[in-house]
Parts: C-alpha cells; sequence; structure tokens
C-alpha cells in the first residue's frame, strides 16, 4: 500500500479557527492535515448530551452565541451552508434582567433600545443614542480591520480606517475610552443602575470593567447591532461539524487524540514520542504553548522568550464557572415578563444578571480568591431560540459566570459544591420552576474547564484582551501578524488578532497570510 504524502500544511488544533484555516488552505489546493489532542473536534465550540439520563439534550460547554462570524465572509467563502450549517437569530440579542423584574432589552436598532432605555431614564436614552452615534463609524472601520492582518493590513482597510480621522468627535470619544475602565466609562455616561448593568455586562465580556484602558469594550454594543447575533441550529457543535465536512471535501483530513508535546517546525512531536513531517506548521492553539512549551530551547532570540515568557493569561484572577441544566419543562420569567409593556418572548435572548457594583465587587472578590456574592452572571435558555437542542416541550438552561477565582482561597475541589449552591439559588430568583423540572445538571470549575479544553488558566480567550494584546500586539510584540519569527510556523487561534468569540477571522488570516507567503515563495522559484 502506497504510504500517504507528507501534508503540506500541518494544522495543529481542531478548534474552530484551526478547521477554518485548513478548510481554506485544502480549498486553494494544499494537503492538509489537522491533528487535535482531544478525542473530538470543535475546541471551545462543542455541544453534548453531557446530563446523565437526558441524552435529548445537548448543551454548549463553552461558547453559545455568535456574533463576529456574521460580520465576516467565513461562512459564504467555505460555503458551509453546503455542509450543513444553519443559524437562528436571536432578537433582541441580550437583555439586562434587574433583581426587582425590569429589563432592558438590546436590540440591533439603536432606536429601540433607546426606548426600552427611556422606560428607567430619558437622560440615558438619549446619553446611549449619543454614545452610538459616536461609536458606530469606529466600528465599521474596526470590523473592516479585523478581517485584516494587522501587521500588513489590506491598503484599501487602511484607508477606510483613515477617514476616520476626519471625524474628530469619533476620534475623540475611542481616546477617552481608550485611556478610562469600563466602568468609569459607564459611570461617566449613564445614571440608571439597570441600564449601567447591562452595558457593563456586555463589557465584561472582553476583561474585566475595572481595569484600565477597558473602555473600548464598549464597542462591542454597535457590533451588536452591526452583526446581530445568532445560534447555530442544533449547537454550538453545528459548526466544527459544518467545517469537518468542508475540509474532508476539498481533501483534508482530521486526526484526533493527537496530542502535540514538540514543534519540530517541519513538523511536530507528539506525546507518544511520534514524529508527524509537514512543510508547514499553523498552530490553531494558545500562544503560550507554542511559544513557551512546543519550540526546541533557544529557537527564538532572548528577546522574545522573554515576551512569550510574559503573555497575560490570568485575567486578573478571574475565571470562568458554568452550570447547564436539563429540564422535563419549560422554564419561565413570570415577574421581568410581567412588568413588560410589549410582547418580548423573554425566554429566547441571552440574561445578563449583575449590577455594576456586583461586578465590580465580583472582580475584586475573584482576584482575592474569594467567591462573589451574590455571583453576576449570563444565562441562556438555549431551546428557547432553538428548539432542536431538547427534546418536545422541554429545555436546556445554560448559566455562565466569568466572575469566579482562578486561585481561591479554599481548593476548588472544596469550593466547587458551594459555588454550585449559591449560583443555582441566585439564578432561581429569575428562572421559574427550575426546582421542579430539573432532570439533571452540569457543572464545570476553572481547573476542570482547563483539563478539559487545554487553554492556559481556563482562559478561553487564550490571552487577555487588553488594549495592549490587540491588533499587532496580539499575542504579544514581535508575534502579531500569524507569521511566527520562526521560519514555516504561522500561528491562529483566539490568541491572535483579531481575538476570541465564534468568528473563525483569526483562521481566515492566517491561512490567507500563509498563502501569501506561498505564492510568493513559488514565484521567486519560478
Amino acid at each position: 500500500m502506497t504510504p500517504r504524502p507528507e501534508p503540506d500544511v500541518l494544522v495543529v488544533g481542531a478548534g474552530h479557527n484551526g478547521l477554518v484555516a485548513a478548510c481554506y488552505l485544502a480549498r486553494a489546493g494544499l494537503y492538509v492535515s489537522v491533528v487535535e489532542a482531544q478525542d473530538k473536534i470543535g475546541g471551545c465550540t462543542t455541544s453534548a448530551a453531557l446530563v446523565e439520563g437526558a441524552p435529548g439534550h445537548s448543551l454548549d460547554p463553552c461558547a453559545d452565541d455568535i456574533i463576529s462570524m456574521r460580520g465576516s465572509t467565513v461562512a459564504a467563502d467555505l460555503e458551509l451552508a453546503k455542509f450543513g450549517y444553519r443559524e437562528v437569530e436571536v432578537t433582541p440579542p441580550y437583555v439586562a434582567l434587574d433583581a426587582d423584574g425590569g429589563s432592558i432589552a438590546f436590540w440591533r436598532d439603536p432606536n429601540r433600545t433607546a426606548e426600552d432605555i427611556r422606560r428607567f431614564s430619558p437622560r440615558d436614552a438619549r446619553a446611549f443614542l449619543a454614545l452610538m452615534d459616536q461609536l458606530m463609524p469606529a466600528c465599521d472601520t474596526a470590523m473592516s480591520l479585523m478581517a485584516t492582518n494587522p501587521v500588513r493590513p489590506d491598503l484599501r482597510k487602511v484607508l477606510g480606517a483613515a477617514r476616520l480621522l476626519r471625524r474628530p468627535k469619533g476620534l475623540g470619544i475611542l481616546a477617552g475610552l481608550a485611556t478610562a475602565s469600563s466602568a468609569q466609562a459607564i459611570q461617566e455616561r449613564f445614571e440608571h443602575p439597570t441600564v449601567q448593568a447591562g452595558l457593563a455586562q456586555l463589557a465584561s465580556y472582553g476583561s474585566p470593567v475595572t481595569k484600565e484602558n477597558t473602555g473600548v469594550n464598549l464597542m462591542i454594543v454597535p457590533l451588536i447591532m452591526r452583526c446581530g447575533m445568532a445560534r447555530p441550529v442544533g449547537g454550538m457543535g453545528t459548526l466544527p461539524a459544518s467545517l469537518e465536512r468542508c475540509l474532508t471535501a476539498a481533501g483534508g483530513r482530521i486526526r484526533v487524540g493527537a496530542r502535540v508535546e514538540g514543534d519540530r517546525v517541519r513538523g511536530v512531536r507528539l506525546v507518544d514520542g511520534e514524529e508527524l513531517r509537514a512543510g508547514t506548521v499553523l498552530a490553531a492553539t494558545e500562544p503560550t504553548r507554542v511559544l513557551n512549551d512546543f519550540l526546541p530551547p533557544g529557537t527564538l532570540p532572548d528577546h522574545l522568550a522573554a515576551r512569550a515568557a510574559h503573555i497575560p493569561t490570568r485575567h486578573d484572577g478571574c475565571a470562568h464557572f458554568r452550570v447547564a441544566l436539563a429540564l422535563r419543562g419549560r422554564l419561565t420569567l413570570k415577574r421581568h415578563s410581567a412588568a413588560r409593556t410589549d410582547d418580548l418572548d423573554l425566554r429566547i435572548p441571552t440574561h445578563m444578571v449583575g449590577s455594576l457594583e456586583d461586578i465590580c465587587r465580583g472582580i475584586t472578590d475573584a482576584g482575592n480568591g474569594r467567591l462573589p456574592d451574590p455571583l453576576p452572571f449570563s444565562g441562556i435558555i438555549n431551546s428557547g431560540a432553538d428548539p432542536t437542542v431538547a427534546p418536545d416541550g422541554q429545555d436546556v438552561l445554560s448559566l455562565w459566570s466569568g466572575w469566579v477565582p482562578l486561585e481561591p482561597a479554599q481548593d476548588w475541589t472544596t469550593l466547587k459544591a458551594t459555588a454550585e449552591k449559591e449560583f443555582i439559588a441566585h439564578a432561581m430568583n429569575y428562572y421559574d420552576g427550575i426546582e421542579e423540572l430539573e432532570i439533571g445538571r452540569w457543572v464545570e470549575s476553572p481547573p476542570e474547564m482547563t483539563e478539559r479544553t487545554l487553554v492556559p488558566d481556563g482562559n478561553v480567550y487564550h490571552v487577555d484582551m487588553t488594549l495592549a494584546r490587540m491588533g499587532p500586539l496580539r499575542p504579544a510584540l514581535g508575534f502579531g501578524g500569524y507569521r511566527m519569527p520562526v521560519p514555516g510556523l504561522y500561528l491562529s487561534g483566539a490568541g491572535a488578532h483579531p481575538g476570541p468569540s465564534v468568528s473563525g477571522l483569526p483562521g481566515q488570516q492566517a491561512a490567507r497570510t500563509l498563502l501569501r507567503d506561498l505564492r510568493r515563495r513559488n514565484h521567486r522559484r519560478s
């Protein structure tokens, strides 16, 4: 039997960015092989029946919502619809719930959102529209620059971004946000606690809102209004499944259960000692492992090795805690539904719970090793927008908090039960029917997330999202732009530009960079 040829590109990591990159490369005519450490593909974009006794309830243990990919060309370029991928748009995408039964819906339409805010504060409604008017041009510019190499950007996109400089108002607001924390930027502009809470929750999806220079995280609000938000029909795991079919159709292959221990640049070494050869390696995994662990000692110059060793992953000591429940009936939000003056079905959007004060205090508590009380969280009745993830008439509820301690004063083996109990008790103040309808639950602490996903410190962003770790500085100066300072090695994934979320943009741009390099190399040879 003739042995298979050495692949042109070996992709390390079968998360969605690794698979997106592999698909672009394979569809360009390269022979691509993907290796994945886990026994299934998807990375942080998976779905599974995780609750014992509830095989019909599909849960997403990491990502739930899709925003940035909707503003990209990834799905269209790869014809993912042809390979089974479908989305259901969530309208409105997000709703802030307060403890007294009030709620504010963040719609795609700024004016409709302002009308919801007006019920709480006419002043805040005006301030919201003014902020969106200032940020929308900057958001459009940012979306354009997200879809390009940050070190060697597309000239047309740069010229488009330069137009922002002719709008002093837009430039001034960005400068103000870049020099403030999200908490400060919100408190400067808005007065009502529920308005502040919703904006703080949205901003906190990037980084702790108390951290300096995080005011730019408010850009997520116009981003949501430009792109909307959706969930894959059947759960997040349908995205990597469609990418796998796309890759296979283009002649690529995937090997699971193949954990990489070392990078030989012209290939990789697996933990069992097997060496896989390839012309080029594209690592779609966390940069800290690629740059600090995979490369042989002495590969990087001393100054770059020092930068790689200091890539931040600890998220100010805050970590993620997740609880997912399978339910034998339908949950309701009676108090919050009764308080609204429209017919909005609150079962559909992502719910945001926790005041700005709760979030700020939670960041401090988590950083000091304490479990916040109350614990701010986001909640999703996944079956509200997509009934296919649960049996007819039944529900799946996902609860996530990003404000638990990475290193608690007591070990997580002890703290997990306490956190679970307090989390569920807090959620029962918002969701009616949990106690009587629950079939079972799946709970994951930060150490368990780290073990399952292999991401450093359980940080699904791979690298902290700060102003100093964006664009050409992501993951560090000298490592931006996907092409590593090691011949034949490229970097993709959440630790590369433009960063985390389910977008596929790091995979798309890394593949395009690699393909440009190959074309230039072949041109020189000819």
